[in-house]
């Protein structure tokens, strides 16, 4: 705007109230035609009234010339209806949340307070970003970082930043540093729909938490997995927690107990050979790939059981997969033995426990001994309910017999093939009351079996 008119008098001889720093493409605000009368510039007035017009416009008052309150009452209402102070966020990546402000913030300073409405709920530590000023943690009143659920989506929270951090304010919640005698756990979360974590050989137990089939997101091991998601979530019905085997690779033996839902563990059924469970060291005098205890509903699927440790001689009883009180399904997985082991088994089914099978089923040898295929007590072995499978067998040695039953257990095969070679030994041996029934296939093994006290076999 012009503050100086084209008058002939001198910039020098001019008097600016403003000093030039602070000003931006502004003419001289006063003028001299004598030196000694500095006059004010009508433009210069005009300007200034202009600028308090859009105060009160702003402030949606309407102008009365009679009343000394206008400006005033516009201030009140542009504070009091708090627009340059809100926004909503948006932002891709999860628990970064991106605002922008009207105005544009200029700088984060410490008492800046605002009302945010996220778009997401966050699960876990969160950052909020004004105006690309810079990403800076949304903290609780308790001086801790926010935990899941603590900035729900479409619900305004004011924040304040102080010490380079947003502080959540007067969010209805109150933190409290005092322990609660007895402690109170934390609830467990419903799940609302299956529910997918990541398990890699690069992954990391301490760090990871399990949402991406990455190296820096990923659990480590199975264990280090079921260790913090397991107790999270209630038991469902209908969904399922989904472990998937992010990467072909060599994975530890796990552990895992005590869970009423379903759960998976999922390789690649079309290259099971390369997502290797390996045994683990010694559990108490046994070493295996799996112990599975008191789960309601466990699957393996597209995953290799190898064993490959500990054999003939060592003292420790080397198992594939060891079930007590569970109920579990293989669905196209093989198993694998790389050592001589006379008292082992691929599968050890024990106390009450339930295994099933539905696709192809491999069971390797590689020219190795071991005790039985199956060793049953008080459990039972069968087909899925209505739904096909092929068992097949290969190269290994039974030192005792294919299936072991006994104790009240049963053994089924139905409507399917049971298949392989090179696999020496007996077909089966069934006692204490139990029955195997073959359904017209032939089981493993290249010697008749044996029945005793009271069992029974139905080819």
């Amino acid at each position: 705007m012009a503050m100086f008119p084209d008058s002939g008098v001198p910039p020098s001889d001019a008097k600016n109230s403003l000093p030039d720093v602070t000003t931006a493409n502004c003419d001289k605000l006063w003028y001299s035609t004598s030196r000694c009368q500095p006059r004010f510039d009508p433009a210069a007035a005009n300007a200034m009234l202009a600028e308090l017009m859009n105060v009160i416009m702003k402030g949606e008052v309407t102008y009365q010339c009679l009343a000394l309150d206008n400006i005033q009452l516009a201030i009140r209402y542009l504070i009091q209806r708090g627009e340059t102070m809100y926004a909503q966020t948006t932002g891709a990546t999860a628990n970064y949340y991106e605002a922008y402000l009207n105005p544009s913030l200029t700088r984060y300073n410490y008492g800046l307070t605002l009302c945010i409405v996220p778009h997401v709920t966050n699960t876990g530590t969160c950052y909020l970003n004004v105006d690309g000023k810079g990403w800076a943690p949304i903290m609780r009143n308790d001086n801790v970082a926010a935990v899941a659920g603590d900035v729900r989506a479409w619900a305004p929270i004011i924040v304040s930043f102080w010490n380079n951090s947003w502080y959540l304010v007067g969010t209805g919640l109150t933190y409290s540093q005092l322990p609660v005698v007895p402690p109170m756990p934390d609830l467990p979360l419903m799940l609302t729909s299956d529910l997918y974590t990541w398990v890699r050989p690069d992954g990391n137990d301490s760090t990871g938490d399990g949402t991406a089939n990455d190296p820096s997101k990923a659990f480590r091991t199975i264990n280090g997995c079921w260790a913090k998601i397991g107790g999270l979530y209630i038991a469902s019905p209908i969904y399922t927690i989904v472990i998937m085997l992010g990467i072909p690779g060599d994975y530890e033996g796990f552990v895992l107990t005590g869970y009423g839902g379903k759960v998976r563990i999922q390789g690649d059924p079309a290259s099971r050979a390369g997502y290797r469970i390996n045994t683990s060291p010694p559990q108490i005098d046994n070493a295996m790939s799996g112990f599975i205890v008191g789960m309601n509903s466990l699957e393996l699927r597209g995953v290799n059981i190898v064993s490959t440790q500990y054999g003939d001689g060592s003292g420790v009883g080397l198992w594939g997969i060891v079930l007590s009180s569970a109920n579990v399904t293989l669905n196209d997985c093989d198993f694998e033995r790389h050592v001589d082991s006379s008292g082992s088994a691929f599968a050890w089914i024990r106390t009450n426990s339930l295994l099933q099978w539905v696709g192809t089923n491999n069971f390797r040898g590689n020219g190795r001994k071991l005790g039985y295929c199956f060793l049953v007590s008080y459990s039972q072995i069968a087909p899925a309910s209505g739904q096909p499978f092929w068992l097949n067998f290969y190269d290994f040695s039974i030192q005792q017999s294919s299936w072991n039953l006994s104790d009240l257990s049963t053994g089924m095969m139905h409507s399917t093939t049971v298949g392989g070679s090179g696999v020496t030994g007996s077909r089966y041996y069934i006692t204490s009351n139990s029955i195997m029934s073959a359904h017209g296939q032939t089981l493993p093994g290249s010697l008749p079996g044996s029945v005793a006290n009271g069992g029974q076999y139905h080819p």
